[in-house]
């Protein structure tokens, strides 16, 4: 019997409500960015393809994201947010691909470094006003990517990422594709960050979940606050 083919054990597979749960993003927003959209324009019906997962695994029937994916869209979320326009995105996402022959640029580690250098090649021929100015401010280029976006990251050892920590990597709020299916988990314990959330809802007291689950008082504070910002 030939051994089975896994393609997505350990690289996670998130459906669009995961990946809205975890990055507090809308799942509209993050269907149009990986699944592209259609709009009408003076009567002609016209496509924007994806940005991000242009091979998207399928969950029960519908579009999902790997871990790559998951991370590449907290990055366009980041870029909309400071007002970058979505055709600069889209150059950007495919210039990136070439120089740094990675199908998740914006995942890519290279990024952390290189990035700003493609962005400033892209601002020489965009008319994107928000852009030049990030690319301007090499510091504030530096802090919402080498800190926001990279900073809560490990990468593995082919510059992808490999693990994401949403409460920074001082927290013990931990994602990782290979544990616990790619949910949101404590890092020392692997117990899921909504169990204990609900625990303490339920026993109203963080001191005895924390003995009932035999974890730190703080990995309960820190499980209790990601499903907090996550339910509001």
């Amino acid at each position: 019997m030939p051994e089975p083919t896994f393609h997505y054990l350990g690289r996670g597979v998130y459906s669009l409500a995961d990946a809205e749960y975890l990055t507090g993003i809308p799942r509209r927003a993050i269907r149009r960015w990986t699944t592209g959209y259609r709009w009408t324009s003076r009567g002609q019906l016209r496509y924007s393809p994806p940005v991000v997962g242009a091979e998207l695994p399928q969950l029960l029937g519908l579009p999902a994201l790997d871990f790559a994916d998951l991370i590449e869209v907290r990055f366009l979320n980041a870029f909309l947010d400071k007002g970058v326009s979505w055709k600069s995105i889209r150059i950007a996402s495919q210039r990136a691909k070439e120089i740094l022959g990675a199908a998740h640029p914006f995942s890519h580690r290279r990024f952390s470094t290189d990035g700003h250098t493609i962005l400033a090649e892209l601002a020489r021929f965009e008319d994107d006003p928000i852009l030049l100015d990030l690319v301007r401010d090499q510091y504030e280029f530096d802090r919402m990517v080498g800190e926001y976006l990279f900073g809560q990251i490990d990468f593995g050892a082919n510059d992808t990422p490999r693990r994401w920590y949403p409460l920074g990597r001082e927290r013990q709020v931990v994602v990782d594709p290979e544990r616990a299916l790619g949910m949101p988990i404590i890092r020392h314990g692997s117990v899921p960050t909504t169990v204990l959330a609900s625990a303490v809802l339920a026993e109203e007291s963080i001191e005895l979940v924390a003995e009932m689950f035999d974890v730190e008082v703080l990995a309960i504070i820190d499980a209790v606050e990601f499903e907090t910002s996550r339910s509001t």
